[in-house]
């Protein structure tokens, strides 16, 4: 079976009380992909597979977007 053939893998991690939903793919060095406004990681899912051959690539769902908390006080989005 290819990588290609191969589902990424999905999965929540905490960061600062904040759930961010990411998905995984592959091994080896780490390829973090990030979206913009406003798509979340699935505008990735064609690039995952290619690059999961040589690389592990994590693409992650900012925070408010898709299935990463989505707070609603504006502080929560405040660059600090």
């Amino acid at each position: 079976m290819s990588i290609k053939e191969n589902p990424w893998a999905s999965n929540l991690i905490t960061v600062n009380s904040i759930n961010l939903h990411y998905v995984t793919q592959g091994s080896g060095p780490l390829i973090l992909m990030l979206h913009g406004f406003p798509e979340f990681w699935y505008s990735r899912r064609h690039q995952i597979p290619e690059f999961a051959q040589d690389y592990q690539v994590v693409a992650l769902d900012l925070r408010g977007y898709n299935d990463s908390d989505q707070p609603q006080e504006k502080s929560a989005y405040v660059m600090s």
